[in-house]
């Protein structure tokens, strides 16, 4: 049994591998995809599941699930051939790294790197808040959905997003709660008012995956305890002249 668990990062992302790509290339299936993606990372976490779980099954699961589901989503708008096996490769390589570092913790900790679950956790969640951003405006600009479901879609997923990088780094609730609730409402905010700018869905899921990775960062920092003057200096510096390049950069299209 212990050799299957171990296995299991690697069947998981070959199966991840398949599904995308014939998911991109039959899209008429695209539900009978998307159940099957859903369930990867809930039958990894079954499968390598301990006694004593209880928030792990959400707070390892989510970020492979909104991962997998936000990736495939926006590969299902991708023309390009070298974007779609790009697209593809990332998602894979993330999913796989964050299940073997579960796999190691769990199972051959003389082998665990100190941390790396909880790094690998946050990157993977940074990859899939783009996938989760850039596909909200998709349907907000096909109009799958009412514009009020998006944003409450985005506060849902974005807050879950929050609470998992906390509850993963091992921050008390008691001293998160307050920063969950504030970024994710302030995030949210974000969402309606890029809504209305005149500028492609890539550029606002780049721009909210970038406030979301800066405000979580100082967040973290702030919350342990580690936060130094330094700290927030490099990363609003950092945050600022990459959002300045992205917009100076960005195709605007006014009507």
């Amino acid at each position: 049994m212990l050799i299957v668990k171990r296995i299991t990062p690697y069947w998981t992302t070959g199966c991840l591998v398949l599904l995308l790509w014939f998911g991109v290339n039959y899209p008429a299936w695209w539900l009978l995809y998307f159940g099957l993606l859903a369930a990867l990372p809930i039958v990894a976490m079954l499968i390598m599941h301990q006694p004593h779980w209880k928030y792990e099954y959400l707070g390892l699961g989510s970020p492979m699930l909104m991962l997998v589901l936000g990736g495939y989503t926006f590969l299902l708008i991708q023309e390009e051939f070298v974007i779609m096996l790009g697209t593809i490769i990332c998602t894979a390589i993330f999913f796989f790294l964050f299940q073997k570092n579960v796999s190691v913790f769990l199972f051959e900790p003389a082998k665990y790197i100190p941390f790396s679950l909880e790094h690998i956790s946050t990157y993977t969640t940074v990859l899939a808040s783009f996938y989760v951003y850039v596909s909200l405006f998709i349907f907000s600009i096909l109009k799958l959905t009412r514009l009020r479901y998006i944003f409450i879609i985005a506060l849902v997923l974005t807050a879950l997003m929050v609470w998992q990088t906390f509850w993963i780094q091992k921050i008390a609730w008691a001293k998160a709660k307050w920063f969950v609730l504030v970024l994710s409402i302030v995030l949210t905010e974000v969402v309606v008012a890029l809504y209305f700018w005149p500028v492609s869905f890539f550029v606002t899921g780049v721009t909210l995956t970038l406030l979301l990775y800066v405000m979580l960062h100082l967040s973290r920092h702030h919350l342990t305890n580690t936060l130094t003057r330094q700290l927030v200096w490099r990363y609003l510096l950092t945050g600022s002249a990459t959002l300045t390049v992205l917009l100076a950069t960005a195709q605007w299209n006014y009507h």
